[in-house]
């Protein structure tokens, strides 16, 4: 099978290097395999075996997009990525995209740019992958991309199957009780993650996400909610010295607000659970004529 998977993987590579032609030859050959494609911007993807992320390939991409793919699955410990189309005209802090590992640790690994067609050097332990693709205000030439990836399963990832996967546009207000089903407890050694998006997932200065956390019940700071912060520049962030972007079971209310995007990670340790957290979020502006 990883055999196949390879052979597969490069030639379709070479089908593409980038090209309109070889791109819509690489859609017709996914299509043949019947491989599963996800086309819109953003999303929770947790098939285990293989799926292609197929954005605007062929088409000019548009100002300002955030689009981000948080992919996992209950028995995956590792992921193999590959770009089998790049169209994207890089440029340093205005458009690129970036893959994110995640561990059951504390910390979020160094993101690794993807910036032409080929094989993606993940770390090898990445039960949990973040896709985030952003461009600026200049996308005259850039067209989008073709990602294709394949989970390696195992059961040595550590990571509760309870874990859930969030990725949540803030065009409406809502709101997120956690665990989703209200008078329950969330089990040990979970990570779950919860993406805000700008609205439509547009960047606009001055627009603004604002998301709410209060607490139901988290075990001392064993069991936590870090934040993340993004700007094409650096990245996802977490700064410990601004409050509220770790949460623990002493912080009984917090709130964050962004014009970009923003990320909640939350964890659990191996012992003693409780009733979790809710989160509301919005969008408006806070620009003032």
């Amino acid at each position: 099978m990883k055999l196949l998977y390879r052979t597969l993987v490069t030639f379709l590579i070479a089908l593409g290097l980038g090209s309109a032609t070889g791109t819509t030859e690489i859609l017709e050959q996914l299509s043949t395999l019947k491989t599963p494609l996800h086309v819109t911007c953003g999303g929770v993807l947790d098939e285990e075996e293989v799926l292609a992320i197929s954005y605007k390939p062929d088409t000019i991409i548009s100002p300002n997009e955030r689009c981000v793919w948080t992919i996992s699955s209950p028995r995956t410990v590792n992921y193999q990525l590959d770009a089998l189309s790049y169209g994207l005209q890089t440029q340093t802090n205005e458009t690129g995209i970036i893959a994110t590992c995640l561990e059951n640790n504390t910390y979020v690994r160094p993101s690794i740019p993807i910036t032409q067609a080929g094989r993606v050097s993940l770390n090898p332990r990445c039960p949990i992958l973040i896709i985030t693709f952003y461009s600026g205000e200049d996308v005259s030439n850039s067209r989008g991309f073709v990602l294709f990836y394949r989970a390696t399963t195992g059961t040595s990832h550590g990571i509760s199957a309870a874990s859930k996967q969030f990725v949540i546009n803030t065009a409406f207000e809502g709101a997120i009780t956690y665990p989703l089903e209200v008078g329950t407890q969330y089990t040990n050694l979970e990570v779950s993650t919860f993406v805000f998006t700008p609205s439509d997932n547009i960047y606009i200065p001055n627009r603004y996400s604002t998301v709410a956390y209060s607490r139901s019940g988290l075990s001392f700071c064993s069991d936590h909610i870090s934040v993340y912060r993004f700007s094409p520049s650096f990245g996802w962030r977490n700064n410990l010295s601004i409050p509220w972007d770790m949460i623990c079971d002493y912080t009984p209310f917090a709130w964050w607000s962004t014009d970009e995007l923003l990320m909640l990670i939350f964890r659990s340790d191996f012992q003693n659970v409780n009733y979790g957290f809710h989160l509301t979020y919005s969008n408006q502006s806070l620009y003032c004529k």
